[in-house]
Formats: structure tokens, C-alpha cells, sequence
């Protein structure tokens, strides 16, 4: 390995995807400052990498890979980038290229693929294992993002055969700043409202929020805001979409936000509501908590193990105890949450452990 002057690559395709892509633009910025290299080198969408002020710095180098994650054509782009080109690669997904002997830095957010599998169609699980066994054999380190996430990766998968660690995701500085209330939008602000912020798939159990909802709409006078296009609910589950759309205006989806309308969105809500049967991290009580806003979340590992007794929690498989908890918090005084926990979620604060983790890799 060259030592003198270490070059390191990124993956960088998932940037613009939400959850994943969000802890890639909460971290890289902290990283390319804080790690005095020669050369960086940025793999993925050219024009989406030059939108970042961070990515113009005079040591990185972008380079375009385009190649769809979780494919075929992913693992052969992957062989044509010759092993011996960069001192350490950073993947932070699974999808690592399979026959590579670069050294490898993987980041796994969760274990979905094998815990509910039954979400994905045959050749995604498979791809998913196939690659996950490799990472327990072949990544020279791997970081999970909850203690939670590790104990899945070494039940379902084994353990790791080098360096591991748990390395928490952060809360964009923003989200404890002052919140520009009028970026909300209008037909948001007409009535209270219970808020949803999430991707509309099957493991966010918003089916089960809106049947919930629909039960207790005659004892509250909240809305109930989903944060994400309608199209994706639609096509998710069309039983929850029969009822959604029964409900009229009691249900607004409102496509996409941006990040300041956004958290306008989250710091006015009466509370947020995080639903989801499997996560694991979940930013979106997090930033909820930071601006001020109380969180009632489903009772699963991951967020129990980060967000502690800051919010309050229900059984997510269980319609009628989230429909008392949702009476319960949306006709009690707003109590804002304690949220001196929260300073130890910083991307500052997890890239400095993921810059430590590099530099034990290639010094």
C-alpha cells in the first residue's frame, strides 16, 4: 500500500437518495477537512458531486460511475477500476465491489435485506447476501450506525473478520437553528396537524398511521401531513390509498420539500409521528426533537437505543395503542422535548471516528 501519499476513493452515486444520501452529505464535508490528503476521489454523478462548495476543493477529483446500485452492470464497472488505483475505498452501502482487493471501508445502515425479505423480490435478496457475506470476509473495517445494526450484521450474517465499529449518523447544525416559519406553506397552516416524514415503503407501516388516524379523526382537529409524493403511497398499498383518500383533506401529502421548507414543516407540527416497523438509526425523530418538536415513535431497538426517553412510544404493530397515543399527545399541552442528548448526534462529531477508522486503514 502506498503510505506517503494516500489517495482515498468514495462511492458517491446514493448522494442525492434520502436517508443514506443524507448521512453521505452530513459526513463528507467534516471528512475532506479533516483528513489532510493529496487527493480525494469522488465515484458518482458528476453534475450531482459539483453541486456541493465542499467537493471543489483543489484535492478532490471527481469521476463519473453511473452505474445503478444493486445491478450487474455495478459489479462490472467495479472490476474495470483497477484494484491498485486508490490506498482505501470507502463504500458507505453494501454494495462493495465483490472481487476487488483495494482496501475497503463499508458502512452498514441496517440489515433489511434479511430481516424482512420478503419486501424484496428474489434476485435483490440474493445480491444483498451475496454481499453482505463477502463484507464479513473481505472489508479491511466496517462501521455500523447503531449497536443495533451490529448485533443484526453478526446474527444474520456473522461476524466481521477485521476492524468493526459503531460510528452514530448526525443532525444537520441547521435543525437547531432558528426556523424561518415563513417558508410553511399556507395549506399546511390553516389547521393543526400531525406530521409523517418518511419514504412511503412497506417497513414505514403508513398504512397502519392512516388506519390509526382514521379511527380518531372525529376526536381531534388535526390534519394529517405526509411528507412524500402521493404516487409512491399509491403504489405501496392501494387499500391504505382507498382510505386515505376517504378521509378528503384530513390527509395531505406534500410532495416534495425542501430542507428549509422542511424543517419549517416539522418545527409547526403538533408532533411528528415515526411509525416504522424496522430502521436502523431513523434521523427523522432526531431532527424532529432538535427544533423543538415532540416525537411519538414505534417501541423498536434502533430507536429506543437512540432516542432513549425522549420521545414517547408505542407498538407499531398494535392500530389501537398508536390511536390512543395519538388522542393522547394531540390533546395534551405541548411539552417541548429535553433534548441534552442530542449533542452527541453531530456529523462534526462521527466523522472525526470515521477519519480515525481511515487513517488506521492506510497509515
Amino acid at each position: 500500500m502506498k503510505s506517503t501519499r494516500p489517495e482515498i476513493a468514495i462511492d458517491c452515486r446514493m448522494l442525492n437518495s434520502s436517508g443514506i444520501g443524507t448521512c453521505i452529505k452530513g459526513w463528507l464535508p467534516h471528512i475532506l477537512s479533516e483528513l489532510d490528503l493529496p487527493k480525494f476521489t469522488l465515484l458518482g454523478h458528476a453534475d450531482e458531486i459539483r453541486a456541493f462548495s465542499w467537493a471543489t476543493s483543489s484535492n478532490v477529483t471527481i469521476r463519473s460511475f453511473t452505474a445503478p446500485i444493486y445491478s450487474l452492470r455495478e459489479q462490472l464497472d467495479w472490476h474495470r477500476i483497477p484494484s491498485n488505483e486508490f490506498d482505501l475505498l470507502w463504500v458507505p452501502h453494501l454494495n462493495i465491489p465483490y472481487f476487488s482487493t483495494c482496501p475497503i471501508l463499508v458502512t452498514i445502515h441496517d440489515l433489511i435485506f434479511l430481516r424482512m425479505a420478503k419486501l424484496f423480490g428474489p434476485p435483490a435478496r440474493l445480491y444483498a447476501k451475496l454481499l453482505l457475506k463477502r463484507i464479513a470476509v473481505r472489508a479491511n473495517a466496517v462501521f455500523f450506525v447503531s449497536d443495533f445494526t451490529r448485533r443484526e450484521f453478526f446474527q444474520l450474517v456473522g461476524p466481521t473478520s477485521q476492524t468493526s465499529a459503531v460510528i452514530h449518523n448526525g443532525i444537520d447544525r441547521a435543525w437547531f437553528g432558528e426556523i424561518e416559519n415563513s417558508l410553511l406553506p399556507k395549506k399546511i397552516s390553516d389547521c393543526p396537524y400531525i406530521l409523517f416524514v418518511g419514504n412511503v415503503k412497506p417497513h414505514k407501516n403508513l398504512p397502519r398511521l392512516v388506519n390509526a388516524f382514521s379511527q380518531v379523526r372525529h376526536k381531534i382537529p388535526h390534519r394529517l401531513v405526509i411528507v412524500g409524493k402521493r404516487d409512491g403511497f399509491i403504489t405501496a398499498d392501494k387499500a391504505a390509498t382507498r382510505l386515505a383518500e376517504s378521509l378528503g383533506n384530513r390527509v395531505m401529502f406534500t410532495g416534495f420539500l425542501s430542507d428549509d421548507c422542511l424543517r419549517a414543516v416539522v418545527a409547526n407540527a403538533k408532533f411528528l409521528v415515526f411509525p416504522s416497523l424496522y430502521e436502523g438509526f431513523g434521523l427523522p425523530p432526531l431532527e424532529a426533537l432538535a427544533c423543538g418538536t415532540p416525537v411519538l415513535a414505534s417501541r423498536i431497538p434502533s430507536v429506543v437505543e437512540i432516542c432513549g426517553d425522549m420521545v414517547t412510544y408505542f407498538d407499531p404493530y398494535n392500530i389501537d395503542d398508536l390511536s390512543d397515543k395519538l388522542v393522547q399527545l394531540a390533546t395534551s399541552p405541548v411539552q417541548r422535548p429535553h433534548t441534552n442528548s442530542l449533542e452527541q448526534y453531530q456529523w462534526s462529531h462521527s466523522a472525526k471516528q470515521i477519519v480515525s477508522l481511515m487513517k488506521q486503514l492506510y497509515e
